[in-house]
């Protein structure tokens, strides 16, 4: 048994021995546990509202209102903006799905980075800013839940799975899929993608030419 001086170790010091402690009851359960209990745990890690990084010698917990903080940021978009946004997504998202709400958000935040999809929003449908989020998803003729005003129905769920999936991608930004489009489960699976049963099905890749210059391909960041 280690023996500790508590005199000696202070507030720091005990937030390190935490997040060892911690990895190594994680370490110890991955080669312990079933399949089925590791996705488990796999998803129970992915959907937590806290995360721990270490910077510098501190240990620091980010928040999902420091997240949304810093995405409003980077995205340039309001607090309310953020909210439809969201709303929209889990509307349009298999129900109670993290993995298809993800999926959703990445084909919303692709469209940003489509030239021809910008060029559509701002010049055939007589919107602005095709490259922002927010105005993908009010843009006409593009998701039917706004149209329908069906996203009320979504507005201010922080509890559903989906409203950490979108955080999650916004703030991580990393790109799980290329397409452009999708439509429901109903539709023909012919060269269409479900990530999840039941889920919406995917189409319509995001090609190299028609990416703008400065956004991150799928390519590049699984190489990274």
């Amino acid at each position: 048994m280690i023996k500790v001086d508590k005199k000696k170790i202070n507030i720091l010091d005990l937030y390190k021995l935490r997040y060892l402690i911690c990895m190594a009851l994680i370490t110890s359960m991955t080669f312990t546990t079933s399949s089925y209990e590791k996705s488990f745990l796999k998803n129970l890690k992915i959907v937590r509202v806290y995360h721990k990084r270490i910077i510098g010698n501190e240990i620091k917990e980010i928040s999902n209102t420091d997240k949304i903080t810093e995405i409003l940021q980077n995205y340039n978009l309001t607090k309310e903006q953020f909210d439809v946004i969201v709303a929209v997504v889990l509307g349009e998202a298999a129900a109670n799905s993290y993995d298809d709400a993800y999926a959703v958000i990445n084909t919303i935040y692709n469209r940003t980075q489509s030239q021809t999809w910008i060029n559509y929003v701002n010049q055939v449908m007589n919107c602005e800013n095709g490259n922002n989020l927010y105005y993908q998803v009010i843009c006409p003729s593009q998701f039917s839940v706004y149209i329908d005003n069906l996203y009320l129905d979504y507005m201010n769920k922080t509890d559903l799975p989906g409203y950490q999936a979108v955080i999650d991608f916004l703030y991580n930004k990393e790109i799980k899929h290329n397409y452009l489009s999708f439509v429901s489960c109903n539709d023909s699976m012919k060269d269409k993608v479900q990530f999840v049963e039941n889920g919406n099905l995917y189409y319509n890749e995001l090609i190299d030419e028609d990416r703008l210059s400065n956004s991150i391909s799928l390519q590049r960041t699984k190489a990274n």
